[in-house]
């Protein structure tokens, strides 16, 4: 199964697979998400999943996806999104570092747009 996020514009941005691997549609691997915490590939922390909602590292929603539950945003109107290429083989992950705390969610939307993040 794949769940689709989208930004503060509705773009359909990334996806996951059921084994927690993030990728962009173009079938690039971006990062993978493990226990509630989204990892860059090298296993550097870039955010926290949060009732379907990826919060970036200064607690402010990045993304949502489509069954996100409430945290006080009015999710934008969703854009249709693209077919996902065949996905790129998923490099080796690096060793995790240690997570930072997760700071208290914002009410407003973070700068993040389209796989920024992961940048």
């Amino acid at each position: 199964m794949r769940y689709c996020f989208y930004d503060r514009n509705g773009r359909a941005c990334f996806y996951a697979i059921d084994n927690g691997d993030i990728y962009s549609f173009d079938g690039s691997p971006l990062g993978y998400i493990y226990q509630d915490k989204i990892y860059s590939i090298d296993g550097y922390l870039l955010g926290f999943l949060e009732k379907g909602w990826i919060v970036d590292k200064r607690g402010y929603p990045a993304y949502f996806e489509e069954n996100s539950g409430n945290i006080g945003l009015v999710k934008p109107i969703k854009h249709i999104k693209s077919i996902p290429s065949v996905r790129h083989i998923f490099p080796v992950k690096g060793i995790r570092k240690v997570p930072s705390i997760k700071p208290v969610t914002k009410l407003s939307w973070s700068d993040c747009e389209g796989t920024d993040l992961f940048d």
